[in-house]
């Protein structure tokens, strides 16, 4: 860019570091919009819960097989990007943030 620019270093420099400092100008509102459209709640199964303990994981009787789960409390759903989410049992591996296909969708973007 200074190449371009040789008797103007100083607006090739700020042209480069506006241009960076715009992207994050549009590409952080478009992100928080997609992992809003792609995210997914996690499965709860409630406060209480018939468990079993093995490997320092903990197994619920869900539905007819053991499946794993977590228990979240109030301070940790807190710190989730959800709302209205009840302290209690989660099923491990149902919920998703939506930021690996917001990531796909705007990398498609770029190359489309």
């Amino acid at each position: 860019m200074i190449d371009w620019f040789p008797d103007r270093k100083g607006l090739a420099s700020g042209l480069v570091i506006g241009g960076f400092g715009s992207g994050a100008l549009f590409f952080a509102p478009t992100m928080t919009y997609l992992m809003s459209k792609f995210s997914q709640v996690p499965t709860y199964i409630g406060q209480t819960a018939e468990l079993m303990t093995e490997g320092g994981k903990q197994f619920a009787n869900h539905c007819g097989p053991w499946e794993e789960v977590v228990y979240a409390s109030a301070s940790e759903l807190a710190k989730l990007p959800f709302t209205g989410l009840t302290e209690g049992y989660y099923l491990v591996g149902t919920g998703s943030t939506g930021l690996g296909l917001a990531y796909t969708t705007i990398g498609m973007t770029y190359t489309a």
